[in-house]
């Protein structure tokens, strides 16, 4: 049914229906739907209202859509709302709340936005908020299995709940226009943004596209894969208090004619707790054949005074998954701060659960000193800053490993790892360290090296405050022609002795090579060579206390071991033949 002309107002004292009528409002018609003016009333539709882009919907402080649809473009005077199983809310970026007062209309939010005391999604209702959801509410709570899906979700309230199966989706719709170019996926190749998206079979690493963004407050969409899906949206809430038992959902899309869409971002800030059980992704998306790339990991951030989720939540940004050799997407990132004021705790963890080894997950921030309480480094996952020039500072109090996972040094970089002397004194690192270049590591005064790469440490800048080093079983270490182990307070690097250890310790199979062309300068209190270990450089000059060395250990410069050497230092004068100098 339509009424009146351009600008009458309809009053309806009661509304009936059978839920199966329709009431059109059109251009700058007042439909007042059992309104009375000083009186707190309910309305509970039982007919479908459509409502133009300059039109008003007065209704009471409380209004229900109980199994019917509301189209809504224009300006609505409700305060708390409930959609009930069967009800449908289409919410148009046009539309807007108000306040009604002394005769006049009070806009409390701009176009697209939207102010309210209460929002309540029950189970089997759907609200659908056309181009994004921008909310700011006292209390919302989703219900049993529902799923609203939307481009983007910004919500700030006091009390947010998402009972078990409930989402908030922007999985794939992230806007085109609002990723930058840079990490859209080349060809048919994975969108980026934690890191790079992968490739097909038929381009080359030299096709990926760029990470982009910052893993503290991530706010912008997932990339799209080339010729393929979105990336994910994004999802901000800011809340009091947070019970998510349900999904945050921001991955990119699956794709089946090209790549795959990055992970979104989530950025959730809680200022007193947040519990549950359920479950934040922002996953890569996943392709079909070999001839495309997977999208990268997105971002997820979360601060929380109180932390009651992360131990019994999930997160999720990994790359999606492709059967072409460097198609898997790289990891994303996820980054958790909580607690208050000195007892603050930052965690980030670098998410690379499809398991490619690849790619880098890259620290591109403003801030060029970064520290964390905690990193974890897993599943082949690869950890670098980028490389522009200015001098940038890592320090990770604890890291987290496998075995398996890398961090990589460059010039002007300088990593700090688990120095921390009142809590690590004697540090594990379960993890592959690169020096390259001229970078810089600082790492406990008695350290234990048992990553699991073919190259557990791989040296060729300053390796700083060491006093032990002990290479794990098996392990295996390269010392570049540029690589330098010093104490900590040394800062003239000339004359001081390439290598200088309290105790230098290679546990059994275990081997260090130098580089063509390179001897080893050693000053030490004792070299302990275990059993099968295994030394090789051209020259050993080696000034120490004690020397162990095991059955069938072996320090060798002979031909055979240095097949690569050109030369030999001036120390020894000759070439293919065994030197070694202890005093």
């Amino acid at each position: 049914m339509e009424f009146g002309d351009s600008t009458t107002e309809l009053r309806i004292a009661r509304i009936f229906g059978d839920k199966t009528g329709w009431l059109y409002v059109r251009h700058q018609q007042i439909l007042r739907a059992e309104y009375v003016e000083g009186v707190q009333s309910h309305l509970i539709t039982s007919v479908n209202l459509d409502l133009d882009k300059n039109t008003t919907l007065h209704a009471p402080l409380n209004m229900t859509v109980a199994g019917t649809t509301l189209n809504l473009r224009g300006r609505v005077t409700f305060n708390n709302l409930i959609v009930e199983k069967n009800g449908l809310v289409n919410l148009y970026p046009t539309s807007y709340t108000a306040t009604f007062s002394l005769g006049a209309y009070h806009q409390t939010s701009a176009p697209g936005q939207y102010q309210l005391g209460y929002l309540g999604l029950k189970h089997g209702s759907t609200f659908n908020p056309v181009d994004g959801l921008n909310l700011l509410v006292a209390t919302m709570e989703m219900k049993r299995f529902v799923i609203l899906v939307t481009d983007y979700v910004k919500i700030q309230a006091s009390s947010l709940t998402l009972e078990r199966g409930a989402e908030l989706n922007v999985l794939g719709r992230g806007r085109v226009e609002d990723a930058p170019t840079a990490g859209h996926g080349k060809l048919y190749g994975g969108g980026s943004y934690a890191s790079e998206g992968g490739v097909g079979d038929d381009q080359t690493l030299s096709d990926v596209s760029s990470p982009y963004g910052t893993l503290y407050k991530p706010t912008v969409p997932g990339s799209p894969g080339g010729n393929g899906a979105k990336g994910g949206g994004y999802i901000h809430i800011a809340s009091n208090i947070i019970h998510l038992d349900g999904f945050l959902r921001a991955s990119g899309g699956d794709s089946s004619s090209g790549g795959g869409g990055s992970g979104g971002s989530i950025y959730v800030v809680c200022y007193q707790v947040l519990k549950g059980l359920g479950t934040m992704e922002a996953n890569g998306g996943s392709v079909s054949s070999n001839k495309f790339g997977a999208g990268s990991g997105g971002r997820i951030a979360m601060e929380t005074e109180v932390d009651l989720f992360s131990n019994n939540g999930r997160y999720s940004a990994a790359g999606g998954t492709s059967t072409a050799t460097n198609g898997r997407g790289g990891p994303g990132s996820v980054y958790i701060k909580s607690g208050k004021d000195r007892n603050i705790v930052e965690t980030l963890i670098i998410d690379n659960s499809n398991g490619q080894k690849e790619f880098y997950a890259l620290l591109d921030e403003t801030n060029t000193d970064l520290k964390f309480d905690v990193v974890q480094i897993k599943k082949y996952a690869k950890l670098q800053i980028i490389e522009d020039g200015k001098a940038r500072t890592l320090t990770i109090d604890k890291v987290r490993g496998d075995g398996t996972g890398l961090l990589r040094m460059k010039a002007n970089q300088k990593g700090t790892l688990e120095r921390n002397s009142a809590t690590f004194v004697n540090s594990k690192l379960e993890i592959n360290l690169e020096l390259h270049n001229g970078g810089e590591f600082i790492l406990s005064e008695t350290t234990t090296i048992l990553g699991r790469a073919s190259v557990a440490l791989d040296l060729d800048g300053i390796l700083r405050g060491v006093v032990n080093l002990i290479l794990g079983p098996g392990r295996y270490m390269r010392m570049g022609r540029n690589a330098m182990i010093v104490p900590f307070k040394v800062t003239a690097l000339s004359g001081q002795a390439r290598v200088t250890f309290g105790l230098l310790q290679l546990d059994p199979g275990s081997r260090i090579d130098y580089d063509k062309d390179t001897g080893a300068d050693m000053l030490l209190g004792t070299l302990n060579a275990k059993f099968k270990s295994t030394i090789t450089a051209d020259y050993f000059n080696i000034t120490c206390s004690k020397v162990l060395i095991e059955l069938e250990a072996l320090m060798s410069s002979a031909s055979p071991d240095r097949a690569q050497s050109q030369q030999i230092d001036v120390y020894t004068g000759q070439v293919n033949n065994d030197h070694v100098f202890l005093n």
